[in-house]
């Protein structure tokens, strides 16, 4: 495949170390809330309209074709399971699960879901469209050098508001990604933008919702290390709001040159994503402007109540910035910035605190004595 094209695929999270620690994978079944026995895996009709041509994509849990569609004289993309996982029930149910929620959706920025089957050489699988075109991280890595002139920036970032919108409709249908990141954007070569890969994304309906069910069962951690939401790598319940900060990873990472945190092992990473402020972008690039800085900042907020409320927020301050107009999200004063590091660090707050205050008493018991030994 030449480096410059990069046709529909959905990179499967396990090739990316999905899970960081394996006794912590969810193996709760994706389509209900079941116990494994109590049903078969889903199986459906063997479909015969589909000729499968050359491979080209793969993950760790499924393959991509190339394909032509008899019925309707179309080459169209086929994604079927590898024929090691295809007897796994609940790989199974999260392959359906994925081509359900795609083919319940209707967004310019999501790949189009055609059908659902069983091949009888591939097993079951899913149609979609094909696309041709370059991953986000095939865009970034293709540049020269890390410094961006005025126009680049505003290419890069009208790309990314897209990006923004498509989680943002995502997010109005209780959907969260989980996975956000530049190898799950694509940009085909019409200069539509996609968001890829949905097989790690959690549907919660109105009913969970109002009962406080969130997009992830406390004590799993799924995803890829240097996206994950401090929550996210606590294995936390989470909500739209991870997504905001994989999104604040993504634009961090295309305007630096470097995500905001990096490890050689994914345990440093995430350790860092919890317990380390990010760099402040404008220490990077020295010339990036400040409203940026903020809207990345806001973002990548340790505390998801302190960032942006949703994706839609944080693509509409792009879309202020982009048109000169003021953004809504502002600086922390010095003052906030002091609480914020002594809400972080308290036991080291309370030893300086101590200190200060002993001080203080030593320095008042000094004075006193000065005093008395002047009087007499």
């Amino acid at each position: 495949m030449a480096n410059d094209e990069q046709e529909t695929r959905h990179p499967e999270p396990a090739a990316d170390g999905e899970a960081v620690d394996p006794a912590l994978q969810d193996t709760q079944p994706m389509l209900s809330h079941r116990t494994a026995g109590e049903a078969p895996p889903p199986t459906f009709p063997v479909c015969t309209r589909y000729r499968l041509g050359q491979r080209i994509g793969q993950g760790g849990m499924a393959f991509v074709y190339e394909a032509y569609d008899t019925n309707l004289d179309r080459s169209v993309a086929v994604k079927a399971l590898r024929p090691e996982m295809a007897e796994d029930r609940s790989v199974r149910e999260r392959f359906v699960y994925e081509a359900m929620l795609l083919g319940d959706m209707d967004h310019p920025g999501m790949v189009p879901i055609f059908e659902i089957g069983e091949l009888e050489e591939a097993g079951i699988f899913y149609s979609m469209k094909r696309i041709k075109g370059r991953t986000f991280r095939q865009i970034l890595d293709s540049r020269e050098g890390n410094r961006l002139d005025r126009r680049e920036v505003a290419r890069l970032l009208t790309i990314f508001g897209k990006v923004c919108q498509t989680v943002a409709y995502a997010h109005s249908r209780g959907i969260v990604h989980r996975d956000i990141k530049p190898e799950n954007v694509m940009v085909d070569e019409y200069g539509i933008v996609l968001v890829l890969d949905w097989g790690l994304s959690k549907k919660i309906d109105e009913h969970e919702i109002s009962q406080g069910i969130t997009a992830t069962q406390t004590g799993i951690i799924k995803g890829t290390p240097a996206y994950m939401s401090p929550e996210q790598a606590r294995g936390q319940p989470l909500d739209r709001r991870s997504d905001v900060y994989a999104l604040g990873v993504t634009c961090f990472e295309f305007l630096c040159g470097r995500a905001p945190f990096e490890g050689e092992q994914p345990l440093d990473i995430l350790r860092k994503a919890t317990e380390t402020e990010p760099p402040r972008p404008r220490t990077l690039v020295p010339d990036l402007p400040l409203d940026l800085e903020i809207i990345i900042l806001k973002a990548l907020e340790k505390n998801a109540a302190d960032r942006y409320d949703s994706a839609k927020a944080m693509g509409d301050d792009l879309y202020h910035y982009l048109n000169g107009e003021p953004i809504s999200a502002r600086p922390l004063s010095r003052t906030g910035r002091m609480k914020k590091w002594v809400k972080r660090h308290r036991l080291l707050s309370s030893v300086v605190g101590a200190s200060a205050a002993t001080l203080l008493l030593v320095g008042g018991f000094s004075a006193v004595a000065v005093v008395r030994s002047k009087a007499q």
